[in-house]
């Protein structure tokens, strides 16, 4: 069971707040220095509010519904999230995705509020272990969510992480109920509502986990046959994206220290293939993490020998103190299995 920390009149001053800076924007203040001085995102606040480019399903429902609804330039707002109130401004737009900048005001509970939430929660944690129906008194307090969770899981869905859930679900039974738990923008109280023994999951509790998983293999392999048979007809990359029916696009400064590629995001196959080849080398039909493709290298770029040459000291230094950490960790990884250990760390909260 979960209880927000704001109130009605919290979350109407907040909505105030963001209408009065929208004022000062349309009244000509600058939305970048606004968003520096104004935005409770700390990263997207330094970088005047601008979010870079993104697509469908990477941001939250109310905050992607408002930008793909608005026009370029348009400012909308203020649009309310779990995060608090946003002002968005479309900056630009392609047929894919779109680039943003947001201004962004947290709602902020008071002690007052706080202090209230954390009673009822208190309460709420009293008597669903007295009455013995968690349920029922949450619907009195609160919501219930339900999760699945590992041994070994760090972040609990929906939750983060917590030394204190940690430290309950170490030794917790099934049917045990947990002290109320502070988060940073929430109180809970859990309850084991079972324990499963370690070995295969049931098909029926992984099938919604397999089900898209297999679809996207199957639909990148019919991808990948359509493109083979259509560069075979073209013979190569010139006039292949007008016979495949889709659009060409271009990805420039390609490295291997960002595997984030345009359109097609996190792409390490694409990153990888495009670096090994030479310059007007065409590549193969490749099936990636998101899609099927064929690239082609335009252009390639040497790399600034002078500067590395600069930097190649510190570069060995820090490759050696990375050699040394992994052949420690690697050391006392094996004393470890060949000891007999009882781990309680997770018990005690540092």
């Amino acid at each position: 069971s979960s209880q927000e920390t704001d109130t009605a009149e919290e979350t109407e001053a907040a909505r105030q707040k963001a209408l009065d800076i929208m004022g000062q924007i349309r009244g000509g203040a600058d939305f970048a220095e606004l968003a520096r001085e104004m935005s409770d995102d700390p990263g997207s606040g330094r970088a005047g509010g601008d979010l870079g480019w993104f697509g469908r399903g990477q941001m939250v429902e109310p905050f992607e519904e408002a930008a793909y609804g608005a026009s370029v330039g348009e400012l909308v707002g203020p649009v309310k999230s779990q995060f608090g109130f946003h002002l968005i401004e479309v900056q630009a737009r392609s047929d894919q995705e779109a680039r943003l900048a947001t201004l962004a005001r947290r709602i902020q509970a008071s002690p007052v509020t706080l202090g209230e939430i954390d009673e009822r929660a208190r309460d709420f944690q009293y008597y669903a272990s007295e009455a013995d129906d968690f349920e029922a008194e949450a619907g009195n307090y609160g919501t219930v969510e339900t999760v699945q969770i590992t041994e070994d899981m760090q972040s609990i869905p929906g939750i983060g992480t917590s030394r204190a859930i940690t430290n309950f679900l170490s030794s917790a039974d099934e049917g045990s109920i947990s002290d109320v738990v502070e988060l940073s923008d929430k109180l809970v109280v859990l309850r084991v509502t079972g324990v499963t023994e370690q070995g295969y999951r049931p098909f029926d509790e992984v099938r919604a986990e397999l089900e898209p998983r297999a679809r996207l293999e199957a639909k990148k392999k019919i991808q990948s046959e359509r493109l083979r048979e259509v560069l075979q007809s073209t013979g190569g990359f010139d006039g292949l994206a007008e016979a495949a029916g889709v659009t060409e696009r271009v990805a420039s400064q390609v490295t291997y220290n960002n595997t984030l590629v345009p359109t097609l995001g996190r792409e390490p196959m694409f990153v990888g293939t495009a670096l090994g080849l030479a310059q007007g080398e065409l590549s193969p039909v490749l099936e990636g993490d998101n899609s099927a493709y064929v690239l082609r290298v335009e252009r390639v770029y040497e790399a600034d020998m002078a500067a590395f040459e600069n930097a190649k000291s510190g570069i060995r230094d820090e490759l050696l103190q990375r050699k040394r950490q992994q052949v420690r960790s690697r050391w006392l990884a094996e004393l470890k299995d060949g000891a007999e250990v009882s781990d309680y760390r997770p018990r005690f909260s540092i």
